[in-house]
């Protein structure tokens, strides 16, 4: 479930930055006490008017509600599918430390396979199979 109402609360509240997903879904588990029990993710959403998956990071609780403080500025997030590949817990974010997203210089295999399945998952959604381009 995609809870606009509570991503724009969130969104006024942090100033958000447009196309700084990472950023913002950081700085809001970080300085809202509400969401220290949530989990930033990076994966990917997929917008069916686009067509294909896109890098995105957002917040999300444990029983899954997202909540995207920056998708919510161009409007509803209803229509948008997500992919989460890795969660991080208030206390793995408030270590992280670089540039975001974190994936890239994550060396947690696990995390890897995760982010990779979700990769995988939403191209599908979008009706592509990477592993056949790749084998091309």
């Amino acid at each position: 479930m995609i809870d606009d109402k509570k991503s724009l609360e969130i969104a006024e509240d942090i100033q958000t930055v447009k196309k700084e997903c990472w950023l913002n879904s950081v700085k809001a588990l970080l300085l809202r006490d509400d969401l220290r029990e949530c989990y930033y993710v990076e994966g990917q959403y997929v917008d069916p008017t686009i067509g294909f998956p896109i890098e995105h990071g957002w917040i999300e609780t444990k029983d899954g509600t997202i909540y995207d403080p920056t998708l919510i500025l161009f409007g509803s997030c209803q229509k948008n599918q997500y992919f989460a590949g890795v969660r991080y817990t208030y206390k793995e974010t408030s270590n992280l430390r670089g540039t975001l997203p974190r994936i890239f210089r994550d060396r947690n295999a696990t995390h890897q396979k995760q982010y990779a399945e979700a990769t995988v998952a939403a191209y599908l959604a979008c009706g592509i199979d990477i592993h056949a381009l790749k084998n091309k």
